[in-house]
């Protein structure tokens, strides 16, 4: 299962996809969805950009949800509120990405064994199982006084 859902790849590049929510009294007019290009053709920061923006997405649509269910405004509104703060959010992300300066190779070695899978354990043939078990039933077994 993949929680990326708000990402996606056309061409080379990554971009954000996100439903905006209906608001009663107007009609879906021009698409009621918004796209933004992360600006990246790599998976891992497309990844950490997507959710950022997906925070900042949930908390300006909740903070607007009594607005949008009164009905005070519609899509194209909305869009025109979020489209510069997610801008904004991206350029945040840049900024915070130029400012922490590049990683010593011991550095990535360590963050690359942290996100690595631990290795799996070695698999014993179905024989041995089946002895270990018969093993295992004989001690479990009662002993005579």
């Amino acid at each position: 299962m993949s929680l990326d859902t708000h990402l996606y790849r056309r061409g080379a590049t990554y971009y954000w996809r996100r439903a905006l929510p209906a608001c009663p009294g107007f009609s879906k007019t021009r698409g009621a969805d918004l796209r933004i290009s992360l600006r990246t053709q790599v998976l891992a920061p497309a990844q950490q950009r997507a959710r950022r923006l997906g925070v900042v997405a949930d908390a300006v649509l909740n903070l607007l949800s009594d607005v949008m269910q009164a009905g005070l405004i519609d899509t194209s509104k909305l869009r025109a509120l979020l489209t510069p703060t997610l801008y904004g959010e991206l350029e945040r992300a840049e900024v915070t990405r130029a400012l922490s300066g590049e990683r010593r190779p011991d550095e990535i070695k360590h963050l690359i064994r942290l996100k690595s899978p631990p290795p799996n354990p070695p698999r014993m043939r179905s024989g041995t199982i089946a002895w270990t078990s018969r093993v295992m039933s004989w001690h479990e077994r009662p002993q005579p006084l």
